[in-house]
C-alpha cells in the first residue's frame, strides 16, 4: 500500500502544471522536452531532506550506480533491495529517497 508522503509526492508530479499557473497538464508529444522536466524535477528535489536519521549514499557496484538508504541503527545482517523500474526521465534520487525512508524500518 502506498504510504500518503508517496501519494502526495505523485500527486505533486502529476499537478505540476499548477504551480506554473497553468490548468492544463503539459502535453508529451515530440516537442516535450525531457532535459527541461529533469531540470524542473531537480529543482523542486533540491527543496526536499531527508530525515536526520536516514542516510542516502550514492555507490557504484561492478559499474552500476545505485543508492545506498539506511536508518539510523538498521536491523542487523539485514538488506532490502529495491529496484526502481525504469522511469528514466528522473534522475534526482532524492524523492525516491523520500519515498522509500521507512521501507527499512517496516520490514523489520
Amino acid at each position: 500500500m502506498a504510504s500518503l508522503k508517496s501519494k502526495i509526492v505523485i500527486g505533486l508530479i502529476k499537478n505540476r502544471h499548477l504551480f506554473k499557473g497553468k490548468l492544463k497538464p503539459e502535453v508529451i508529444d515530440e516537442t516535450f522536452s525531457v532535459e527541461k522536466f529533469r531540470r524542473d524535477i531537480d529543482k523542486a528535489s533540491n527543496r526536499m531532506k531527508l530525515p536526520q536519521d536516514v542516510s542516502a549514499e550514492s555507490v557504484k557496484i561492478n559499474g552500476i550506480y545505485a543508492e545506498w538508504i539506511a536508518p539510523e541503527n538498521p536491523p542487523d545482517e539485514k538488506v532490502l533491495m529495491y529496484i526502481h523500474g525504469g522511469d528514466l526521465s528522473q534522475v534526482h534520487v532524492l524523492p525516491i529517497a523520500c519515498m522509500l525512508q521507512n521501507l527499512p524500518l517496516a520490514a523489520g
